[in-house]
């Protein structure tokens, strides 16, 4: 990404690398407890449901990495909305 990119895309690829460390949480029974623990909580599982989350992070970061550069209004949009 250049150096003068938007604010949207900035706060996408922001936003997206954020969310990386979960992806791999939810991915990992394991790694979920020590997140979950790290946050006060006291699982016993780590949901079914939550692989959803790793696919949806996986497919923000997929558009991330393909953004143009500088990024077009609709990549930015697209990238937000993942």
């Amino acid at each position: 990404m250049s150096e003068h990119s938007s604010t949207l895309a900035t706060l996408g690829r922001h936003l997206t690398l954020a969310l990386r460390p979960l992806r791999d949480a939810v991915l990992d029974k394991e790694r979920f407890r020590a997140l979950m623990y790290q946050l006060g909580w006291s699982p016993t599982d780590l949901p079914p449901s939550y692989a959803a989350l790793a696919t949806a992070i996986d497919d923000a970061t997929a558009k991330l990495d393909t953004l143009a550069d500088p990024p077009t209004p609709e990549q930015i949009a697209d990238l937000l909305a993942a």
